[in-house]
């Protein structure tokens, strides 16, 4: 679960992948490459543009527009040269799964 300003709260119980996401950020400590998010989320020995980037690009953008306020200017979660991390919107807390 994750809570957002102003009392909004994600669910992501039932959808593995966005969590999944989330802690591999967390865990590098806010920030990873798009190589490390392969290999973490969809358990992939490496990265390739032409084979990765469209399926981390979808999830990344269903993420956010579950996540952002506006998924078109993040807040949250942005891009980096190299991959992706959590933005400077507001503190990010480490959450523990339902049950775990």
């Amino acid at each position: 679960i994750v809570w957002l300003p102003g009392g909004r709260v994600v669910d992501f119980s039932t959808q593995s992948l966005p969590w999944s996401i989330l802690s591999a950020l967390a865990d590098q400590g806010g920030a990873t490459t798009k190589e490390a998010l392969v290999v973490r989320v969809w358990s992939g020995r490496d990265y390739h543009p032409l084979r990765d980037d469209t399926r981390m690009h979808v999830a990344i953008r269903r993420l956010r527009t579950a996540i952002e306020d506006d998924p078109e200017a993040p807040k949250r979660l942005v891009t980096t040269e190299s991959g992706y991390a959590f933005g400077d919107a507001e503190a990010v807390r480490r959450l523990a799964r339902r049950g775990g």
